[in-house]
């Protein structure tokens, strides 16, 4: 049970949640914009660097196995 449970703990479980957050405020930035230009501009960064992050993450976990 407790490795389940590490799973949605994990590092790259966590940054994964994280994304995906961010991508739901992105979309919905897009089509009702709710925040102004430059804070659009720092969503979209924090967008990138998120994926990166997830994606490195998942990279460092699969090479230590």
């Amino acid at each position: 049970m407790e490795s389940t449970k590490e799973k949605y703990y994990s590092r790259t479980a966590v940054l994964v949640y994280l994304f995906v957050i961010i991508t739901a405020i992105f979309f919905f930035n897009e089509y009702k914009n709710i925040l102004s230009d430059s804070m659009s501009e720092y969503l979209e960064y924090a967008l990138y660097i998120s994926m990166i992050s997830w994606n490195l993450s998942l990279i460092i976990d699969k090479r230590k196995k």
